[in-house]
């Protein structure tokens, strides 16, 4: 028997040490599966930990990530259901579970490509497969669009006020120079008076 584990089998406080480094380590793990990886990545996005998130995204969509890519709810959390796995892609059925019992739950298919030998969320095909995704978004930058125009419109309304009041003191002086080319063509007439007598 080898002398450090039989060292070990021998101290109880010894073997204890061992099995908590031995968690450590296996904690300190990166996710290596799809499944792992799918949930890491849900999490993170759930925290918007944009950071984290990006680690688990293919190159080609990790421009596609930020912290409103997707609105989640307050402290959801992630499951994983059935994997299918292809080769070089994998995709795994995806739940975002809210702790409010009310709210509805999410479930959706992550699509997962491998880059070298690691497993990486193809956030761009993911995106397609959420329900509604597109049309949130299309809803988001609609709102977004709107409160722009908004802010703009409130920035630009003294100068549209300043416009008003001048375009309003020049019609009124080009409508008293009408009226003084009108007098000039046509004199008041004079009251026709009485006669003078004789």
């Amino acid at each position: 028997m080898n002398k450090a584990l039989f060292i070990l089998i021998k101290s109880p406080a010894k073997t204890g040490l061992f099995i908590v480094w031995m968690l450590l380590l296996s904690a300190c793990e990166a996710p290596k599966t799809p499944e792992q990886v799918t949930a890491a990545f849900w999490q993170a996005m759930i925290e918007k930990d944009v950071e984290t998130a990006i680690q688990f995204v293919t190159t080609d969509s990790q421009a596609l990530i930020s912290a409103d890519a997707h609105e989640f709810p307050d402290n959801a959390s992630v499951a994983t259901g059935r994997i299918v796995i292809e080769d070089q892609h994998a995709s795994v059925e995806t739940f975002i579970v809210p702790e409010d019992t009310n709210s509805l739950r999410q479930s959706f298919y992550t699509e997962l490509q491998k880059e070298g030998e690691t497993w990486k969320v193809d956030f761009r095909q993911t995106i397609n497969a959420i329900p509604g995704y597109a049309l949130g978004q299309l809803f988001k930058s609609l709102k977004g669009i709107g409160e722009n125009l908004n802010k703009q419109l409130e920035e630009q309304m003294p100068l549209f006020e300043k416009e008003i009041e001048s375009f309003g003191r020049e019609l009124e002086k080009q409508k008293q120079e009408l009226e003084k080319r009108l007098e000039k063509l046509f004199p008041p007439s004079q009251p026709k008076g009485k006669p003078d007598s004789i």
